[in-house]
């Protein structure tokens, strides 16, 4: 069976009926899911810090001009 599977590889790839791009797309989907949801888990765990920071920062600028 690996033979006839092994054959049937060759001549999809021989004749250009295979293709990766659908798996090349799959991959990118992936990684840039993997990213965005690397960015929310630190918005979420940096979230009130960072604000306060802001806030901080924005009434340091006021308070200089």
């Amino acid at each position: 069976m690996l033979q006839l599977e092994y054959l049937l590889t060759w001549f999809l790839a021989r004749h250009g009926l295979a293709s990766e791009r659908g798996a090349s797309l799959v991959e990118y989907v992936l990684l840039v899911s993997l990213i965005a949801l690397v960015c929310l888990a630190a918005m979420t765990y940096f979230g009130s810090e960072s604000g306060n920071s802001l806030d901080s920062s924005k009434d340091s600028i006021i308070g200089a001009g």
